[in-house]
């Protein structure tokens, strides 16, 4: 495993995924991400933005190493760890460790009640069940602002999946996610599912691991984590995501990352004709870019 002195959480530099497709005995290479370049510092809300087909879970997937990085090109480094050199061990180690994942499906086991399932990412950490339930106090009494939610997600964590509504399973999903208290967090379309006030609340849950974190160390608590966001929703993405990586046909628009305040304004509001532009088309006019 080979460290970098990097700062930033992902660094990509000529970043490439092509997938191969069989159809009878013919078979072609289409590429799904090609030549990528941007770096992200730690600590923010980064959305990801494309059409249907452009390369956005493509682009999850490979820097969440749900794809093995010695299948990608060019270079991609996490916390100053360069990808291509970890073994298949080594990057289980690193997802289970350092990493969250929330999809749009809750994807929990409908044997099991909504507790062990939220367990499951403490369990990969090797904690024995009191430690594992001391996590779990821990992650709801920081994500929930007062006594009355944590009691809700104590009456749901009783429960299993099939008894709950899909907005509770959807919240469950996020504690999963965020109870072993990740460096990054990968959510793929959270609330896609969910109407607006069950989209909103996990949205609010996410952004408080965010913006916080949780650890038994007060000196951590200050700690803000990493939160990266496929959406279809612009209007959601807007409102929390301080950069932007917005694909098209599997390239990135201009070339590198949006922080906010390069994105267009009209009036002072944000121009979401253009910005519709730029996920629809690659045009960028009214974006400020980088030189």
């Amino acid at each position: 495993m080979t460290a970098s002195s990097s700062t930033e959480v992902i660094v990509a530099k000529g970043l490439g995924y092509s997938y191969r497709k069989r159809k009878v005995e013919l078979s072609s290479e289409s590429a799904s991400l090609i030549d990528l370049d941007f770096h992200l510092p730690n600590g923010t809300v980064v959305a990801i933005l494309g059409a249907s087909g452009s390369g956005k879970t493509t682009l999850l997937k490979v820097l969440s190493l749900l794809v093995d990085p010695r299948e990608v090109s060019g270079r991609l480094a996490i916390d100053g760890f360069e990808c291509s050199s970890l073994s298949q061990t080594q990057q289980a180690d690193f997802r289970s460790k350092k990493f969250g994942f929330v999809f749009q499906a809750a994807n929990m086991l409908s044997a099991f009640s909504c507790l062990d399932n939220v367990l499951v990412t403490t369990r990969l950490q090797r904690l024995d069940r009191s430690q594992q339930l001391s996590a779990l106090r821990t992650a709801i009494k920081s994500l929930c602002g007062d006594r009355r939610q944590r009691r809700e997600i104590l009456e749901v964590l009783r429960k299993r999946p099939t008894q709950i509504s899909g907005g509770q399973r959807q919240r469950m999903a996020v504690l999963r996610a965020v109870t072993h208290n990740p460096e990054v967090v990968f959510a793929d379309e959270p609330c896609a599912s969910l109407d607006a006030v069950n989209g909103q609340q996990v949205m609010r849950l996410l952004l408080s691991w965010q913006r916080g974190g949780f650890s038994k160390s007060e000196a951590n608590l200050s700690k803000r984590k990493t939160l990266f966001l496929v959406t279809h929703d612009i209007k959601q993405a807007l409102a929390v995501a301080e950069y932007f990586l917005i694909l098209h046909n599997g390239k990135l628009v201009s070339g590198n990352a949006f922080h906010q305040d390069q994105l267009p304004k009209t009036n002072g509001q944000f121009d979401l004709g253009k910005i519709n532009d730029a996920i629809n088309h690659g045009v960028v006019k009214g974006f400020s870019l980088n030189d």
